[in-house]
């Protein structure tokens, strides 16, 4: 039994040593969970010195973001807002498939030249779905124009903008759609500000507590220690009644944050802290593109919240309850005063968007309209579970878009 032990121990440790450097030479190897962990899906561990040279503003290229053939997302589910066997969207869509490209942003391939170039965030991101066809794909295929999408996952208008000066207008394009979503464009877009303010130039600087460990393996048995014991929501929230086109209802769930900054009145955007920042952006970008010969047009994206509130069931008591289910304290006056200031503010942020676009001269196209005509219509375009619309929100916006783009005179008259 002596002589096994060491053996054993000796087996033990090389076993270690074998899987510590086969997850070194190959992090593909780990565990997605694992890599969320770490900024933009673990990076570095693919290449190392990539923060360092990334600025805060910027997005470390390539991403490790790969082409997606699955079911839909289910952020609601993800939250713990949604029950688990919650699956109308994987019913409804069974095959969703995203492309990435060599930088890992949301194409076929790379091209060298693009007619138009999209820039947004995961909402951006979904406009490439090719199964069923997005909104980048039916766009090219009514105009013939080569598109190029450098959306993001995950970031705001500080980043977006780097990515339209040192991606799209690279791709020389005739215009570029800036897709502003108004779920969280202004309201977490302010990360890379708050690091320049701390003096952190740089994404290894910023997130210096976050990197890659010299060891992984040990690392990563400890994460899956402590994830064991995570605490999970055990409230789980009824979707509100959404009345279907053939006379049927589906519950839909509505992100806590987005429906409960529906409340806030034109003043309280105007005032808000991060929206000059958000206008200097924009202002920047216009700028970058007119010096390019490009033009910057801007399609307001709603949120799920912003559509589809007036035509669900009336839920005050629901509605308070979801917009709290992330800790966020209950807003002031009794469930039907706050459930009547959603509604009566809803489209705020809508108008003081416009409104700045009509100063800086940027040309502005509202996808409301058209969601909600579907809406009314009793078909859903966004996703039951999910945050983000869907392919079919995308198609009512087709023709708007066309027409937006001929009088803008970026496409000839059909």
């Amino acid at each position: 039994m002596r002589r096994i032990a060491p053996k054993l121990a000796l087996a033990l440790l090389l076993a270690c040593v074998g899987a510590e450097l086969a997850l070194q030479l190959w992090p593909g190897l780990l565990p997605r969970a694992y890599l969320e962990r770490f900024p933009m899906h673990g990076v570095e561990f693919f290449h190392p010195d990539l923060l360092e040279r990334t600025p805060v503003e910027g997005i470390p290229l390539p991403l490790v973001t790969a082409a997606h053939a699955g079911p839909p997302p289910a952020d609601m589910i993800e939250m713990g807002v949604a029950p688990r066997d919650a699956d109308f969207d994987a019913r409804a869509f069974p095959l969703l498939e995203l492309p990435s490209d060599e930088l890992g942003l949301p194409n076929p391939a790379t091209t060298e030249r693009a007619d138009l170039v999209l820039v947004g965030d995961s909402f951006g991101v979904a406009l490439s779905v090719r199964e069923p066809r997005g909104l980048q794909a039916a766009l090219e295929e009514a105009t013939g124009l080569a598109t190029y999408n450098v959306s993001v996952a995950g970031v705001g208008p500080v980043q977006e903008r780097w990515l339209v000066e040192n991606v799209g207008l690279a791709k020389r394009p005739r215009a570029v759609l800036w897709f502003f979503f108004s779920g969280n464009d202004v309201t977490a877009s302010y990360e890379p500000l708050l690091h320049r303010r701390e003096g952190r130039a740089t994404w290894a600087e910023a997130y210096a507590e976050r990197t890659k460990p010299a060891l992984v393996l040990p690392d990563l048995i400890a994460t899956g220690l402590r994830s064991r014991g995570a605490p999970r929501r055990s409230e789980l929230l009824p979707g509100f009644s959404f009345a279907l086109a053939g006379g049927d209802t589906q519950p839909v769930w509505l992100h806590p944050d987005y429906l409960r900054q529906l409340g806030w009145s034109t003043a309280e955007w105007e005032a808000h802290p991060v929206w000059a920042a958000v206008q200097d952006e924009l202002r920047a970008a216009n700028a970058a593109c007119a010096a390019s010969g490009a033009r910057l047009l801007l399609v307001y994206l709603p949120s799920k919240s912003e559509v589809l509130l007036p035509l669900v069931a009336r839920d005050p008591a629901l509605a308070l309850r979801t917009m709290t289910a992330l800790g966020s304290p209950a807003p002031a006056g009794s469930p039907d005063e706050v459930y009547d200031a959603l509604l009566a503010n809803r489209h705020a942020l809508e108008r003081v968007v416009l409104a700045f676009c009509e100063r800086e001269s940027i040309p502005f196209l509202s996808a409301t309209p058209a969601l909600e005509a579907q809406a009314a219509r009793g078909e859903l375009g966004y996703l039951v579970t999910d945050s983000h619309w869907s392919s079919v929100g995308q198609a009512a916006l087709l023709e708007p878009l066309l027409a937006f783009l001929e009088a803008q005179e970026v496409i000839p008259a059909r």
